[in-house]
């Protein structure tokens, strides 16, 4: 386990320089966090707090709960600038953000991901509001909007929140109605011309019902420079509204209404071109592209098209509704009812030059239906139990214009459309229990059996006859070669599983819990959104599980004033998905979806909140992943080579990750406090593709948050500067290919800002 010695140091330097200059919000404990409804240490004293979460779908402590979690409030979310999922890693270890060629982010947790941008694959890492799932992940842009509190649970959560779980589930908690009048503000103004703007409104209408409204406008200029010409691009323009009504007509019966949405014109990201790698030789490589010069490669350089559109005009809306019926005792009646519709108009660049190598006009929708209903409750306060089923359907249809015109591919045409709409229907039920065999152990159980049905209708099809005089084809119509000629695929893919969990625990004090548990989760399996050329391409792949081992510690030390939450972890892997290659004469490498056999993955992690003194709260948190295919499981890699990977790492998961938090605040008279505060975060090199060729390679990083202010010992306002990525550090999330060139996205270079709020309670 060797960490490059440059790269080492410079995080240990940040690491200190976080710690003596203080960093990170008080609000934000790796594991334990201060929020409304937690418990917390009296106010002055240097005790850690705890956060009370809903991960096993009722309230409890997040230091009682026998798994790995990570919990932060919707206050720090905002002062470490996570405006989106995306952004999730700053305060996640272990959990990974890139992106597919289309722009789609793809979350892998712990190693668990799947490398797949269609609208209808199934995440591996599944992202909740409200315990109401997003089956999008491009459609998970405004879940960190006004909240409560995320919560971020690690491994398998088959159990409770279904499959496509095998890595984890990112749960959102929005902040809900008050009795009494409170409403607030922020505003911050940074780099780019770059303007965030928040409000809400919350309070009592009537003795039993309330209403909560939040909205949020951002936008911001290009950040990303042309390496060739006088040119930029970048710019970003979100809307997002949350409005929630709660009625409580009786002390027994509690009802959540909820209606939120976003819109997106932003210019999607360009990505940066790294070299040339055709795609095949059935046409001489584009010239130019032979002699692109390319660019020195910092934060914000990066190529594209010039004169086309890259805004996106993407829409996203959701109702859901909540019912709470305690029916006898503490037996209590849930039932949750959702209805989202995604709609996406995307085009966006997919080599990083100014050729026509690929370009992309991503079209599609995503309309989906959730129904829970579950009773849970306890054996008389001895132990708890929770029961339930639901139902989910899915209508996912989306349509990829690709124009490839200056690439070897030109061969085919120079442009074409792929389309399909998938249709899912997802029934399950489940149950779990938690029963004490004595005062200080207790054992608990679950299980889901889960019926997926999926049908696919698609193929590749001619645009602007570019592909007609080519295949014998009319305009307009399928390319794609079936067993009776040029048409229409309809194929369809029905699953089932059970996924399980069991575990004990041991809690001999309120200080200290000893778990372990095993667990096996599920993703379903899915079609591909590919250029389809026959219908072999087509094949799904099917579902993939996870058997998970893990043991853990959560202890509370030195008087409070020290947590320390440990995990080591275990997983057996079996049918992993990924997006790979293969060979069909003449066509050259043609992407298709395949299943990896055997893998594993074994790691641990650690976190610590230290408050030594008043004022002071020092976070450091690590995680170890270490990934492996097992067996012989050959396939081509992205440059084209065949290959037998076994042996070989997971792509996009760094072995090591880890952040360094701390915060200072004092008193400057009896009306006013200090805040400084400084956030490292650091990950290990890592690789974007199967293969030993380096140009798909991630190197190791280290990020350095900044931010100092001021703001009133009741709460009421706020000022701050900022800066994030202060050391401008280049770093890149993706390396991948399309056509004939390699590409990178980068992150964001160095911003810094000021921001101000206001409370009013």
């Amino acid at each position: 386990m060797q960490i490059h010695s440059q790269t080492a140091r410079k995080f240990i330097v940040a690491s200190l320089l976080s710690s003596v200059a203080a960093a990170i919000p008080t609000s934000l404990y790796a594991q334990t966090a201060q929020s409304p409804g937690a418990s917390s240490a009296e106010e002055g004293s240097s005790q850690v707090g705890e956060i009370v979460v809903t991960a096993q779908k009722r309230q409890q402590s997040v230091n009682s709960v026998p798994m790995s979690i990570t919990a932060a409030t919707g206050d720090t979310l905002a002062s470490r600038g996570v405006l989106d999922t995306t952004q999730l890693p700053k305060i996640v270890p272990g959990l990974s953000v890139n992106y597919a060629s289309g722009g789609q982010p793809i979350y892998t947790l712990r190693g668990v991901g799947f490398q797949e941008s269609s609208l209808a694959a199934a995440p591996t890492v599944s992202v909740y509001v409200d315990e109401v799932p997003i089956p999008v992940s491009a459609a998970t842009l405004g879940a960190a909007m006004d909240l409560d509190r995320v919560e971020v649970l690690k491994g398998p959560q088959g159990t409770l929140f279904g499959q496509n779980a095998t890595g984890g589930a990112i749960n959102y908690v929005a902040a809900k109605p008050t009795d009494t009048l409170k409403y607030g503000a922020d505003l911050s103004y940074s780099r780019f011309n770059t303007t965030d703007a928040s409000a809400f409104v919350s309070g009592g209408l009537t003795d039993t019902l309330k209403a909560r409204v939040a909205v949020r406008w951002l936008r911001g200029d290009d950040w990303q420079k042309s390496g060739t010409r006088n040119d930029s691009m970048g710019s970003t323009n979100r809307l997002m509204g949350r409005a929630s009504l709660q009625w409580d007509p009786a002390s027994n019966l509690s009802i959540l209404l909820n209606v939120n949405g976003w819109r997106d014109r932003s210019e999607t990201q360009a990505p940066q071109f790294v070299s040339v790698l055709p795609q095949t030789t059935l046409a001489d490589v584009f010239p130019a592209l032979l002699t692109y010069p390319g660019y020195g490669l910092t934060p914000r350089s990066a190529d594209w098209d010039p004169g086309k559109n890259y805004k996106k005009d993407n829409r996203f809306y959701q109702t859901s509704l909540r019912a709470d019926y305690t029916l006898v005792d503490d037996i209590k009646l849930t039932s949750i009812t959702s209805f989202q519709k995604y709609t996406e108009d995307q085009p966006a660049e997919g080599d990083g030059t100014p050729y026509e190598a690929i370009y992309f006009q991503l079209n599609g929708s995503a309309k989906s239906f959730f129904q829970e209903l579950r009773l849970s409750g306890s054996f008389g306060g001895n132990g708890n139990w929770i029961f339930g089923g639901n139902y989910q359907r899915d209508v996912i249809p989306e349509n990829s214009k690709i124009f490839f015109r200056e690439s070897t591919s030109r061969a085919f045409g120079g442009s074409a459309a792929n389309e399909n709409t998938q249709k899912v229907r997802t029934k399950a039920v489940y149950g779990n229990v938690e029963v004490p065999l004595t005062p200080t152990v207790t054992v608990l159980g679950g299980v889901r059996y889960t019926e997926s049905d999926r049908t696919f209708v698609g193929c590749t099809r001619d645009l602007n006859g570019s592909l007609a005089p080519i295949f014998g084809v009319g305009i307009n119509e399928c390319v794609t070669t079936t067993a009776s000629g040029f048409g229409l695929i309809n194929k369809q893919l029905n699953e089932n599983n059970v996924s399980w969990r069991a575990g004990v625990n041991f809690k001999p004090s309120r200080d200290l819990l000893l778990y372990a548990n095993v667990s096996k989760g599920y993703k379903s399996g899915s079609f591909p959104l590919i250029s389809i050329l026959l219908e072999q391409q087509a094949k799904p792949v099917t579902q993939e599980s996870v058997l998970a081992y893990e043991g853990g510690v959560k202890a509370t030390l030195a008087d409070r004033h020290i947590q320390l939450n440990a995990a080591v972890f275990y997983y057996d892997y079996k049918d992993k998905q990924t997006l790979g290659l293969t060979f069909i004469p003449p066509f050259g490498n043609l992407q298709t979806l395949i299943n990896i056999p055997k893998s594993h993955i074994f790691g641990f992690e650690a976190s610590a909140v230290i408050s030594p003194i008043d004022g002071l709260t020092i976070s450091p948190s690590v995680t170890m992943v270490k990934s492996q295919i097992d067996g012989n499981f050959t396939n081509v890699a992205q440059d084209g080579t065949f290959a037998n990977f076994s042996g070989e790492p997971f792509p996009f998961t760094p072995k090591w990750s880890g952040t360094t938090d701390a915060e200072y605040r004092w008193d400057l008279n009896g009306s006013m406090r200090a805040v400084l505060g400084a956030t490292a975060s650091y990950r290990t090199k890592t690789k974007g593709s199967f293969g030993s060729n380096p140009v798909f390679n991630i190197d190791g990083y280290t990020t350095v948050d900044l931010r100092a202010g001021i703001e009133s010992s009741d709460g009421t306002w706020k000022a701050s500067v900022f800066g994030r990525n202060v050391f401008n550090k280049y770093y890149w999330t993706t390396a991948s290919r399309f056509t004939d060139t390699v590409f990178r996205y980068a992150g964001m270079p160095a911003t810094y800002g000021v921001s101000i709020g206001y409370r009013f309670q």
